[in-house]
């Protein structure tokens, strides 16, 4: 199974020259990246870390090193999820994901590669968390199937859709100033309500969409009953003041 990366508009390689036209500007295939023997369901990139991360249904018979297929041995890595250059089309690594992998997210700014699992062995929904080097950091277990992944902007926290509610988690706890921080550990959690009037028989939407906006001030939920829902951020409104404060007194 294959994961294709293609050139919207014209030849990224050339900097600085003028915008394509023509038959010139047709999209076109870039690299077409392997690794997977079972079926791709889901994929992310990074220009600025030069990174595409995928995820694949686990199936545990790819082709290794003598010292990866001791690790499969232990049961310790799979083929699901796989690391490639995104400049180069190249094979860079795995991650030792032993299920599937059912969402990716990578954070810009390098703090961290996030993999999503419906079917792990042990905790069934689970959350990884490994550095952009492959080493693994965290896990935490969901409660809930998981639908969308979002970093933010700083690459300190991340969003998390759990099915009906929002979860707010750690991912650089040495940026959170506190003893007590630890990766993915929950930092807020919001439910989500319904906007439409009250019916008989109550319903919980579900979470379809989630993305943050500049500065991570808010973040924006689409449900799947057509609303869109807007929940500010504590945390982050805090630190906002913080820095205005300081800003105040050093003038």
């Amino acid at each position: 199974m294959t994961v294709v990366i293609w050139s919207l508009y014209g030849d990224p390689h050339l900097v600085g020259a003028p915008p394509p036209t023509g038959i010139e500007a047709a999209p076109r295939v870039l690299h077409v990246l392997g690794g997977h023997y079972g079926g791709v369901l889901c994929a992310v990139i990074s220009t600025s870390l030069d990174l595409v991360v995928s995820g694949a249904i686990a199936t545990g018979s790819a082709t290794f090193g003598v010292s990866a297929m001791q690790r499969c041995a232990k049961n310790e890595c799979s083929d699901s999820v796989v690391v490639s250059s995104a400049h180069k089309g190249r094979f860079v690594r795995r991650l030792a994901v032993k299920s599937s992998a059912h969402a990716v997210a990578i954070s810009h700014t390098g703090s961290g590669v996030l993999v999503y699992s419906a079917d792990d062995d042990i905790d069934g929904e689970v959350l990884l968390l490994f550095s952009t080097n492959g080493v693994p950091l965290a896990r935490t277990q969901l409660h809930a199937p998981l639908s969308s992944l979002v970093f933010s902007r700083d690459g300190d926290l991340v969003v998390v859709a759990e099915e009906r509610c929002i979860s707010v988690r750690l991912v650089d706890a040495a940026a959170w100033r506190s003893a007590e921080a630890a990766p993915l550990q929950l930092v807020h959690r919001y439910q989500v309500h319904s906007n439409k009037p009250k019916q008989r028989v109550a319903r919980v939407p579900q979470v379809v969409a989630v993305t943050l906006s500049d500065e991570n001030h808010h973040t924006f939920v689409a449900t799947d009953d057509g609303a869109l829902l807007i929940y500010a951020n504590p945390h982050v409104t805090i630190q906002v003041l913080e820095r205005q404060l300081g800003q105040a007194l050093n003038l």
